[in-house]
């Protein structure tokens, strides 16, 4: 089984509703209609987007608000076995929209490094058919997803499942 990392508007509401209810989010997430909320997966490009935009932290402290787009956030609720959601508040959202919508493609080619990535054990990197390409593409989707977010004035719930 396999990492996948994914992300989920929410509103600055809900937000504060499971904020006062953290037993709350893994039904919030899993309803038990099956009805899983429509969120962005960046499969299992969720660490190499985190070194790409942060440094080589797993905890979303690296440099700078991108670093906090991947696995930034406080955590709530249970442990959902990769650990607990994380989210940010809808400040925080804009924050990091603006700070990883200055890293433009020549920024993401300077700081894709395969070897270094390879050594730093980013999760399913396999320097055979992984490149630049690969995680340029969820790039631009998570970029689009946080400029949306941010325009709506919506929080995230980060998680990996």
């Amino acid at each position: 089984m396999s990492m996948i990392g994914k992300f989920l508007q929410i509103s600055a509401d809900d937000l504060e509703s499971l904020i006062q209810q953290p037993e709350a989010v893994h039904s919030y997430l899993f309803p038990e209609d099956g009805e899983f909320p429509d969120c962005l997966d960046v499969d299992r490009a969720w660490h190499g987007l985190d070194y790409l935009l942060g440094g080589e932290s797993w905890d979303g402290e690296g440099a700078g608000a991108a670093a906090k787009a991947v696995l930034g956030g406080t955590e709530i609720g249970d442990d959902l076995g990769y650990g607990p959601v994380r989210y940010l508040t809808v400040a925080q959202v804009k924050e990091v929209a603006d700070a990883i919508s200055q890293i433009g493609r020549e920024e993401l080619a300077r700081r894709f490094d395969a070897q270094a990535m390879a050594k730093a054990g980013i999760y399913a990197f396999d320097l055979q058919d992984t490149d630049l390409e690969h995680f340029a593409l969820y790039y631009e989707e998570l970029k689009r997803y946080y400029e949306d977010a941010a325009k709506n004035g919506n929080a995230m719930l980060l998680f990996l499942a």
